[in-house]
């Protein structure tokens, strides 16, 4: 069937096209980078799930951002509650002084040693429950992991896959696209290749896989079904993130999603991948046209960006309880409840 196919029908078949061996190096190390950020945020929830154990409220009321060198450095130097106790509040503040990661932050210091307090409280003192050196020395090769890892992170990310990016799309007119960074334009640019082997935007939303998947039998043709997710995973996963950015800043993109939620009754994600597949038809035409991308209303009348966010917040901000009856905790309640009626009704009837 398939060897015949160029005879029967010579439309529904395409050439293949390769794009090279740069395009292939720079896919290659984007999916590298993606491991490698994956396993650094691995590493960050492991971090701070470790704290909810040893220091708990430690993010709430001491370290709100806990991956910043002063909480780096806490993990490093003063695990221990016991030992925060002991030096006190000075004791503290004079070791955060000389140590090489100070930047003049010392707010912490006085809740830290309140909530040192409270730990041995809750813990007992001697700690009996948990084995604070075991713990910090578990916390210390965490972040040496991470370490390591941020650091490789940042050799693939601006030796190698930015100076790729960059020499193959020197315009960078893909990064014109709200809610697209340099990132996300070296993904589609990496796994697009050459736009030109798609004819129309609807083969190249196929090849992507953000549309719904085909369920046809003669005359019936299923609906409401999901995304085929055929395309490649990463640019599947950078068309969500950024759709979800370029919704709060496109008037036409958030016109879809308002429209999404409000009218068709979709919750988040589904809205979102609905954006998505816009956003493909925006980023094979800059990849083709090679030009940048202007902001636009739904009418089609150029706008700054300082316009398109009044427009956005006059017209398409989705009521706060649109998104509480659409959520999937509801969709989930409401079929339920018909579940259970339709059971009622059958019971009734027999």
């Amino acid at each position: 069937m398939l060897a015949r196919l160029p005879l029967v029908s010579p439309d529904s078949v395409y050439p293949l096209i390769l794009s090279g061996a740069d395009y292939l190096a720079l896919q290659r190390s984007c999916k590298e980078l993606d491991r490698l950020t994956t396993r650094a945020s691995a590493i960050k929830n492991r971090l701070q799930a470790i704290d909810h154990l040893g220091w708990p409220e430690l993010k709430q009321r001491v370290f709100s951002a806990p991956l910043e060198p002063p909480a780096r450095w806490f993990r490093e130097h003063f695990y221990n509650p016991q030992r925060v106790v002991e030096a006190g509040v000075e004791g503290v503040r004079r070791a955060w002084r000389i140590a090489e990661a100070y930047n003049n932050d010392e707010e912490w210091i006085e809740s830290l040693v309140t909530l040192a307090q409270e730990v041995q409280l809750l813990y007992g003192q001697p700690n009996v429950y948990v084995d604070y050196v075991a713990l910090a020395a578990e916390v210390n090769r965490e972040q040496r992991r991470l370490a390591a890892l941020e650091a490789e992170v940042n050799y693939v990310r601006l030796k190698i896959a930015r100076p790729l990016y960059r020499r193959l799309h020197a315009s960078r007119n893909l990064e014109t696209l709200k809610g697209v960074g340099q990132e996300g334009a070296a993904v589609y640019v990496s796994f697009v290749g050459d736009p030109g082997r798609f004819a129309t935007s609807r083969g190249f939303r196929g090849w992507s896989g953000m549309i719904p998947r085909s369920a046809q039998s003669g005359e019936h043709e299923g609906k409401g079904l999901r995304v085929s997710r055929a395309g490649p995973d990463l640019v599947k996963k950078y068309l969500y993130l950024n759709a979800d950015v370029a919704r709060c800043w496109d008037p036409q993109l958030a016109a879809i999603y308002y429209t999404q939620m409000v009218k068709y009754g979709k919750h988040h994600s589904q809205a979102v991948c609905a954006c998505a597949t816009h956003l493909l038809d925006r980023i094979r035409v800059i990849l083709t046209e090679d030009r940048p991308y202007e902001l636009r209303d739904v009418d089609g009348k150029p706008v700054t960006t300082e316009q398109a966010r009044i427009i956005i917040a006059e017209r398409y901000t989705v009521p706060k309880e649109v998104r509480q009856r659409n959520n999937k905790q509801a969709r989930r309640q409401r079929a339920e409840r018909q579940k259970e009626r339709k059971e009622e009704r059958r019971s009734r009837s027999r």
